[in-house]
């Protein structure tokens, strides 16, 4: 049996009578053969007094006409659409496509009709086979000079030789009882994903959906946040991770439809889609919204559907809900499927990013950095070097930071000739980092003078995404050895990227180097580093930013903290100098 949600039979258009099944735009107009020069009869009475729908352009028109609901045919006998066109014009061209999604972000094109090389004078038939999903049909007609008649559009049963096979399902998961534990939070986030009845929800957050999806009832169950409106904090992040690990190959296509209600101050927070990657279960992949854009226009209070193909690969499916405000809203999951689609096969349309980041640089392979910025040529680059290869010993480090041996890599910027002052030098992950609240990042840093004056040689570390400002400033004349620093950063949630810089006020050598350099969960944090041979005290200062810095015993001493202050204005110096490099 064919079920057409809406509609007891099939959705049928001949212009005769009021249409309800189809919606056309402005640029079409209804009318009949006693009117049109061109188009003596209409195809359903073939009289004059037929109507039928007329395009008439001397310019370029995009002009559409869809279905006005979904069309979901059962998996045991063929549905087809056919129209009837009668073209006016050689180069009129129309296509006839598929959406999925409330958003109806999901399209195909099922066929294109394109420059009529020879005008038959009569009315033309279009037949297609739709495949046994939920879609929309959209005729979008690419009218350029000429005119374009439309009649008797149909979706019906139609009997081809080989019927629609039923889908595969990979996964399915309706919020009940038997797929609650193919689930996962990731747990050291602010928010935590759980399964609930949609009674009890609406007793914990009178917002929250007060029906699910499946069952449109109070006694359905779907996933949310474990959250209140006296918890939301701007940057909280919560992570839900499908256990099952999805290989999609070129052998069959599959996408990924499930029901989402968007509760709460609208636009106060974004719920987005990864994949989270097998071979790096640290590497994620945006997979909805497509394109990689988090502001997408949704239903606000109701259930939306959502869907999108699939990539080729390997990897778990990772949703995920970040507040981008202190005001309260989130998002419910219910109906989530992953099943096959009659698309073509894709690729990652999005790049690479990162949960977190790690890297003591003993691998040259494991911490992927590029040097410079978009745009801006460094004389310098950071150089993967060892206590055995720096290339002045006098000026070190002799060792790592990690494993205090000479033996271990550091990153170590490698400024040797041509000399001059104010020379600079950046460098960041090469990838872009999952930032969000309770983040930290932690780093060695090292810097030795061939001469101990007052040229200091600023450290930098800026965030170009969620903030665009400078996260952590420090100049400095003598490290006197391997320094640690944690900074907590400010709360904001975005694919961030960061980079880390170096100016000098003098053409002598300084040695400067770079350690165990990691983004992570603040709870997550070594300190002090088991490998280290500084003493480590944890100090915490708090600076107008709120950031908390962990310093080593030898720099939190009086005069170091007096030069910090003395020393102001050269930092904002400093910063002003590097924008200027960047922007210029």
């Amino acid at each position: 049996m064919l079920v057409l949600h809406g509609h007891a039979g099939l959705f049928h258009c001949d212009f005769e009578t009021h249409c309800t099944d189809f919606d056309f735009d402005e640029n079409g107009q209804l009318t009949n053969g006693s009117n049109i020069s061109l188009i003596h009869y209409d195809h359903t009475l073939n009289d004059s007094s037929g109507t039928f729908l007329f395009f008439n352009s001397q310019s370029t028109v995009l002009s559409r006409i869809k279905t006005s609901d979904w069309i979901q045919p059962s998996f045991n006998q063929s549905v087809c659409f056919s129209m009837w066109y009668y073209p006016s014009h050689r180069h009129v061209s129309f296509d006839i496509q598929l959406v999925q999604g409330d958003d109806e972000s999901l399209i195909r094109t099922m066929m294109s009709v394109t420059d009529n090389n020879q005008l038959s004078g009569n009315w033309i038939p279009v037949n297609v086979r739709l495949p046994a999903e939920k879609v929309k049909i959209v005729i979008v007609l690419n009218t350029t000079v000429g005119s374009l008649a439309i009649d008797d559009l149909s979706v019906h049963f139609c009997y081809e030789p080989q019927l629609p096979s039923s889908p595969q399902i990979l996964f399915s998961c309706n919020g009940e009882w038997s797929c609650i534990y193919d689930f996962v939070p990731l747990i050291n986030y602010p928010y935590q994903w759980s399964i609930i009845q949609a009674y009890n929800a609406t007793q914990q957050n009178n917002q929250a959906p007060s029906i699910d999806h499946t069952f449109a009832n109070q006694f359905g169950h779907y996933a949310w946040l474990e959250y209140s409106n006296s918890t939301v904090v701007q940057g909280n992040t919560g992570y839900l991770d499908t256990k099952t690990i999805f290989r999609i190959s070129k052998n069959i296509s599959y996408c990924l439809n499930f029901y989402y209600y968007a509760y709460g101050e609208f636009h106060s927070s974004n719920l987005n889609v990864f994949a989270r990657l097998l071979e790096t279960s640290n590497t994620v992949r945006q997979i909805w919204p497509r394109g990689g854009s988090a502001e997408y226009d949704y239903k606000h209070n109701e259930w939306t559907w959502a869907t999108t193909q699939l990539p080729i690969g390997s990897y778990s499916l990772l949703f995920r809900v970040d507040s981008q405000s202190s005001d309260f809203g989130s998002f419910a999951l219910d109906d989530i499927q992953v099943i096959s689609c009659d698309y073509p096969f894709s690729e990652f349309a999005t790049s690479p990013s990162l949960l977190s980041y790690s890297c003591n640089f003993d691998e040259p392979s494991q911490c992927e950095m590029a040097n410079g910025f978009p745009n801006v040529h460094t004389e310098f680059n950071f150089t993967i070097f060892t206590g055995n290869t720096v290339p002045d010993r006098e000026l070190g480090p002799i060792h790592d930071y990690t494993s205090n041996s000479p033996s271990g890599g550091f990153y170590y910027w490698n400024r040797q000739t041509n000399l001059s002052a104010d020379d600079f030098g950046m460098f960041s992950p090469l990838r872009t980092i999952e930032r969000n609240t309770d983040m930290c990042v932690r780093f060695a840093y090292y810097v030795k003078p061939s001469v101990v004056d007052e040229h200091e040689t600023a450290l930098m570390l800026d965030a170009l995404e969620c903030a665009k400002g400078n996260v952590w400033l420090k100049p400095v004349i003598d490290s006197q050895g391997w320094q640690f620093v944690v900074i907590r950063l400010q709360d904001y949630s975005c694919a961030e990227k960061f980079y880390f810089s170096v100016v000098v006020e003098t053409t002598r050598k300084v040695a400067v180097a770079f350690d165990d350099i990691q983004f992570e969960q603040c709870s997550l944090i070594d300190i002090p580093y088991p490998g280290s041979s500084t003493t480590t005290s944890i100090t915490t200062i708090k600076s107008t930013s709120e950031l908390t810095t962990i310093k080593s015993t030898s720099e939190l001493t009086t005069s170091s903290r007096a030069a910090w202050f003395e020393f102001s204005t050269e930092l904002i110096f400093f910063s002003f100098l590097l924008s200027f490099y960047i922007n210029k």
